[in-house]
């Protein structure tokens, strides 16, 4: 197996939550066991001196759910899982697909065909499964499950070689992933430390853009609602460079300052002084010749919505949403802020 632990600091006990890269943190206490910082040389993290993502084989690329990073052909989609079908003739994908949990099937009555093969077509990547194990298909084709940590990732493929280098890439992530991601994010950290803000960084090297949620996560023994849970799980994770890192550092600067949009809808918004924390968030590790930078990406929620650089509060726009939720970062279900920005504003509740 090829070890990818890459990361800036080593956090102990329950803390792996704090994001850290260079000289810019976006963490706060990390929790019961406390964190311990340790910063390892660029030798063993693999991550380059000036933050560059720690490369890919040719043709392939990195891809993480949670503290579980693999690679894949360069070519293969993104999409959501939403378990197995009910159905056998209805397993298969129709194009090689990395899958992350989070999909949704819908209700339909129907009467699944006597039991028959299923018509593997394309190779894929699901960051889930059942239980570890092999399983023959028809065809020569295989779909093996592994543990990686505490998480299952499973693989079917029709090529052998293909099925085993993406088995021998996957690792588990114990500080952050190639493209300078936390498996786990503080969601109720204050705010990034400032080391001088977006305006300060210099030429801009690259953007690390990280998704967290807390959607699939166990309730805290002590009971409550979502807003007990503390450390948000990494969704996905891609980095920008050049002129679409530019623009973006660009158009986040470019925001008016303070907050928004804000909502008070009370079918969707909690009343004050509720904690409006949200379910999901975006933070991005922003690389620069100065100096590097986190800004805190907030779009869930009712009251809290816009960016932090440590140093500058400003709102979301339309600019900054196109640009970041795309590709593995496309959305799969509404948000109010975004919405706003993607889709229009809606009509007034009559």
């Amino acid at each position: 197996m090829i070890g990818r632990r890459v990361g800036a600091v080593l956090l102990t006990g329950v803390a792996i939550g704090a994001v850290v890269l260079g000289a810019s943190t976006l963490t706060s206490e990390a929790g019961p066991a406390g964190t311990a910082a340790v910063a390892p040389s660029d030798a063993a993290t693999g991550v380059a001196a000036d933050g560059e993502a720690a490369p890919a084989k040719p043709g392939w690329r990195w891809e993480t759910y949670a503290d579980v990073q693999l690679q894949v052909p360069e070519s293969w989609a993104q999409s959501l899982w939403a378990g197995p079908p009910d159905c056998t003739e209805d397993d298969w994908v129709p194009e090689a697909t990395v899958f992350r949990p989070g999909g949704m099937r819908g209700l339909a009555l129907k009467v699944c065909a006597t039991p028959k093969p299923a018509r593997q077509v394309a190779p894929s990547v699901v960051f889930d499964g059942e239980r570890p194990g092999v399983v023959q298909l028809a065809g020569g084709w295989v779909r093996e499950t592994r543990k990686f940590g505490d998480h299952l990732v499973t693989v079917t493929a029709g090529d052998d070689i293909l099925r085993r280098q993406i088995f021998e890439s996957a690792d588990v992530v114990e500080t952050v992933d190639s493209y300078g991601c936390a498996p786990l994010a503080d969601r109720r950290a204050a705010r990034p430390p400032a080391q001088g803000g977006l305006k300060s960084v210099g030429e801009i090297t690259g953007v690390g853009v990280c998704r967290y949620s807390i959607g699939g996560l166990p309730i805290a023994p002590t009971g409550g609602g979502p807003e007990n849970i503390r450390y948000a799980r990494l969704q996905a994770s891609s980095r920008l460079t050049g002129t679409a890192a530019d623009r973006l550092v660009r158009d986040l600067v470019a925001a008016p300052p303070g907050v928004g949009p804000t909502f008070s809808d009370p079918r969707r918004c909690p009343p004050e002084p509720s904690p409006d924390l949200g379910h999901d968030f975006l933070i991005l590790r922003v690389q620069g010749t100065d100096h590097a930078q986190d800004v805190l990406y907030r779009y869930d929620g009712c009251r809290h919505h816009g960016t932090d650089d440590g140093s500058t509060l400003r709102q979301l726009t339309a600019d900054t949403a196109r640009q970041l939720f795309v590709g593995v970062h496309q959305l799969s279900t509404s948000y109010q802020a975004i919405d706003k920005f993607l889709i229009g504003t809606p009509p007034p509740v009559r």
